[in-house]
């Protein structure tokens, strides 16, 4: 996994590519949880750790496996913005899931854990986004 990083202006931005792939997970928490101690956000990497994991499971579940994928986190002096890009055009469902189903888990993580989230269309697919305030 590569990380291209800018940490000498505001906003801080690091560029995480990545295939969708189920061992590249812990790779993603590991480099999550270094820029943002980097940073001076480690206040926030528990919550950043599990929606960039949560937000690639479903890259790994819906895309398919071994897609190519980009986490991004960008940081300004008073928030996180952490982005999951893909090849795919499809649009998450905002589903309530069942005590016996996990669809919808993502988006539910993502409305309980973020001040806001949203989807953007690109070029080359879509990109999911949430912004975290630091405490």
């Amino acid at each position: 996994m590569h990380r291209y990083s800018v940490t000498d202006h505001q906003p801080r931005r690091c560029i995480l590519p990545f295939a969708a792939e189920p061992l590249q997970l812990a790779g993603l928490r590991r480099a999550v949880k270094a820029e943002l101690a980097a940073w001076g956000m480690s206040a926030l990497v528990e919550e950043a750790q599990l929606i960039a994991t949560e937000l690639a499971s479903n890259v790994i579940k819906h895309v398919g496996q071994g897609a190519a994928a980009t986490l991004v986190l960008v940081a300004d002096a008073d928030q996180l913005r952490v982005e999951l890009h893909d090849n795919s055009h499809k649009e998450p469902q905002s589903l309530s899931p069942t005590s016996d189903d996990e669809s919808g888990r993502g988006i539910q993580l993502l409305t309980g854990l973020s001040a806001t989230w949203g989807t953007i269309r690109t070029a080359a697919g879509k990109g999911i986004w949430c912004e975290l305030s630091l405490p």
